[in-house]
């Protein structure tokens, strides 16, 4: 499926394609019979408009929608702040960070989009012990959207300003959520960077790697706003004055101003993409196969004119259109029937679990599949390689903000599994060390890596340092370094492993 890569084909229908094979390996926590389901439970009707059935907040049965949501009081630190350099004489040089995007209107037009409160920032919700925390984030968020709109352009796309939604854009949401993190990042990082205070030797401190969606350049420049919180008067807005570079794919594998590592045209690749298609049909539950046929019929926007036809919508879709509703908080869709008939057909929560059950079950068989592995490998390879020159670069932060899919690919080659789906405003960091001068003669001066994952630090699920996770006497190996039960990967060990594994045991003959 990389030939869909190309520039000029629809992104948002690639997109969509391409989050099949990542909502299938995961793990989602609902579990609700759909074997019992009695077809005249379906859909519900009601008399009356519905008010909100459900609260993200407060019930654990959707404890994993409001981990996909990330609402602002779910953004915090964790491991990014418990590994102590100094202590070890060693010197962290560099953050280089992978963010998922913030929230953002659905990817397909629905009914009654205009109503979902897409703007809503949910700032009022953080709890009351936090006033001052919210008071600048809400600060931030305002002054962010009056600059920015000096600087607005066709590639950055429109802030948005409206109480509705726009397919595909971030919102006012999506940019709160990287704004906070951002700020609670300065605070960790910043002062042990020690990134130069003069402007201009700041800017070279800095790149910024985006894709070509406007969510991806707009979450980026969120996140610079709250790291640097308009010190040094850095204006994160000129990209023309900064390290921007913009990636032609949603797995950053342009590699050297070239498309070797995408592998577009690569048949072998198309063809597992096609066979791991084939097992996602539901056409075998009759129950389920009409109650998602009267869910797609509820969702769609009352401009088409044939929705079975050119409209129709994959389960992927049609997930991606109910999440919108459920992360603001909004009443799920309804149909009224005809002119003259009170009831309306609803589509209700209890629809959306069955939906999420359906995808976990078919998960569970494809969580530890090699072809899923090895589409993943060669997804990220070009990713990886361009990780490698990051480390070795002189900039002090570097971004990559991209999509649910560029985590995944990356999550599924280091070795550990999202059971989730990687929420919005996932950071993926890689904090890169070196020793001091008085540091340990064993460690060679060489660089060393650590693996955090939305606060959790995931190092030793690499394969690489395997062997000392397992080595009772906590012993260092040639490849990872043990310090107080912390584990850190050495560069040369990684670079030799991505080179390896992927020539030997990942790429394609005729790739």
């Amino acid at each position: 499926m990389l030939t869909l890569f190309d520039y000029n084909v629809s992104r948002v229908n690639f997109l969509l394609i391409c989050l099949v094979p990542l909502m299938i390996i995961l793990s989602i926590a609902f579990r609700t019979n759909v074997d019992n389901l009695h077809e005249n439970d379906l859909i519900v009707e009601h008399s009356n408009k519905t008010s909100i059935n459900y609260n993200l907040k407060f019930d654990p049965k959707l404890n994993g929608l409001r981990k996909y949501c990330s609402f602002l009081d779910d953004i915090e630190i964790g491991d990014e702040d418990t590994f102590n350099y100094c202590g070890y004489n060693l010197q962290l040089n560099k953050i280089i960070i992978l963010i998922r995007h913030g929230d953002r209107g659905p990817l397909k037009n629905v009914r009654n989009l205009e109503k979902i409160p897409c703007n809503r920032t949910h700032l009022y919700e953080v709890n009351r012990l936090n006033d001052e925390r919210t008071f600048g984030i809400s600060t931030l968020l305002s002054k962010f959207i009056a600059r920015s709109s000096v600087y607005n352009s066709s590639f950055l796309g429109a802030v948005l300003m409206s109480d509705g939604c726009t397919p595909g854009l971030l919102t006012k949401f999506g940019l709160s959520q990287h704004l906070k993190l951002g700020s609670l990042l300065n605070r960790v990082y910043r002062p042990k960077l020690n990134m130069d205070s003069d402007l201009p030797n700041l800017v070279k401190q800095i790149r910024i790697n985006t894709t070509p969606y406007p969510r991806t350049i707009q979450s980026a420049l969120a996140f610079l706003y709250g790291f640097f919180n308009e010190t040094n008067n850095l204006n994160v807005f000129d990209l023309s004055s900064m390290n921007y570079h913009q990636f032609s794919s949603v797995y950053f594998c342009d590699y050297h101003n070239t498309h070797e590592y995408c592998f577009h045209n690569c048949t072998e690749m198309e063809e597992l993409q096609k066979k791991i298609y084939n097992t996602f049909s539901y056409d075998h539950d009759k129950n389920f196969t009409k109650m998602i046929k009267q869910v797609e019929n509820i969702i769609e926007p009352n401009n088409v004119s044939n929705p079975i036809g050119s409209y129709k919508r994959s389960i992927v879709s049609i997930f991606d259109t109910l999440n919108s509703f459920i992360c603001h908080q909004e009443q799920l869709p309804c149909q009224q029937n005809t002119a003259d008939d009170d009831n309306n057909k609803c589509i209700e929560m209890e629809n959306v679990e069955q939906i999420f059950t359906f995808i976990n079950d078919l998960g569970h068989k494809l969580m530890h599949s090699e072809d899923q592995h090895r589409i993943s490998w060669m997804q990220s390879y070009g990713f990886l390689l361009n990780i490698i020159d990051t480390i070795k670069s002189t900039e002090k932060l570097s971004i990559f903000s991209g999509h649910d899919l560029t985590i995944h690919s990356l999550a599924t080659v280091i070795g550990f599994v999202e059971r989730n789906i990687p929420p919005y405003a996932s950071r993926f960091m890689n904090p890169s060390s070196s020793s001091s001068s008085s540091s340990s003669s064993s460690i060679n001066n060489e660089k060393l890596l650590r693996i955090i994952y939305n606060g959790n630090d995931v190092t030793e699920t690499f394969p690489l340092c395997n062997s000392i996770v397992n080595d009772e006497q906590f012993n260092d190996d040639e490849n990872c370094i043990q310090f107080d039960h912390q584990i850190l990967i050495k560069l040369t060990s990684l670079e030799n492993f991505i080179h390896t594994k992927f020539v030997e045991h990942y790429l394609f003959e005729n790739c």
